[in-house]
C-alpha cells in the first residue's frame, strides 16, 4: 500500500517537491505515477513518523532536566 506525496508532505511539514526528492534519492521509498505525483510506501512512512515521535520526546525530556543533572 503507498502513502499520496501530499499526505506525507503535510505530515511532515515540508513542500511536496521535498517529498519528491526524498523518493529521487532514495531517502524514502517510493514510485512516481503515471500522473506524475509520487507515491510512498505506507509501511515506511508510518515507521519514519513514529522515529519522529521518539526523536520529539527524547528532545522534550533533555530540554525538561535540571541543567545541574546533564553536567555532572
Amino acid at each position: 500500500m503507498f502513502v499520496d506525496d501530499k499526505k506525507v508532505a503535510i505530515a511532515y511539514r515540508v513542500p511536496v517537491e521535498t517529498v519528491r526528492e526524498w523518493v529521487d534519492t532514495k531517502y524514502i521509498s517510493g514510485n512516481i505515477k503515471e500522473d506524475g505525483s509520487y507515491e510512498i510506501v505506507e509501511k515506511e512512512f508510518n515507521f519514519l513518523m513514529e522515529m519522529e515521535k521518539v526523536r520529539e520526546q527524547v528532545l522534550i525530556e533533555f530540554l525538561n532536566q535540571d541543567p545541574l543533572e546533564i553536567h555532572m
